[in-house]
């Protein structure tokens, strides 16, 4: 059961590509588009709105759901790695507090913002885009404490929708 949920995301990030292979080119509003109607109930902030919100609340909390190599590349500022609920449960304990969770576009962390929903953390959020429309955006990225200017591309079909002036090689 374990093995499904993880697998799951990867399925229709594989079936995205090859449906807009064969429909339309890949883009991120056909993305962002299929994200949006797959998590419809699923909260979201902008990046605008997330880089203000940490201007008024640095204690918001924000969690990447990429793979540990794709974090390490780079990631938002104080950024914590979570793959799974377990993770997320064991870095956030309060319910109440204001997570925000990305990915490379959307999805992951929409999904795993629709298991935190139904864990009971209330103030879950998904970063629309994700670390792709932040970097796109001009904000900066990190590797650790340091300011850097890649972001790791998932893969090379999805790397097009990072520009290609912040793809990591």
């Amino acid at each position: 059961m374990h093995v499904a949920r993880t697998i799951r995301p990867l399925i229709f990030l594989l079936y995205l590509a090859s449906a807009t292979v064969f429909s339309k080119e890949l883009s991120r509003d056909n993305v962002y588009d299929l994200i949006d109607s797959r998590f419809a109930g699923v909260p979201t902030i902008t990046t605008e709105q997330l880089h203000d919100k940490l201007i008024d609340n640095p204690q918001t909390i924000i969690i990447d759901v990429r793979m540990p190599k794709e974090y390490a590349v780079s990631h938002l500022y104080h950024a914590s790695n979570a793959t799974d609920m377990k993770s997320v449960s064991e870095l956030v304990k309060d319910k109440d507090a204001e997570i925000v969770f990305y990915c490379s576009v959307g999805y992951r962390s929409a999904a795993m913002t629709e298991k935190a929903i139904k864990a009971g953390y209330k103030n879950a959020v998904n970063l629309k885009g994700s670390i792709f429309q932040w970097a796109n955006e001009g904000r900066e990225v990190y590797s650790g404490e340091r300011p850097v200017t890649q972001v790791h591309p998932f893969n090379k079909k999805w790397g097009v929708l990072l520009n290609e002036e912040y793809r990591s090689k």
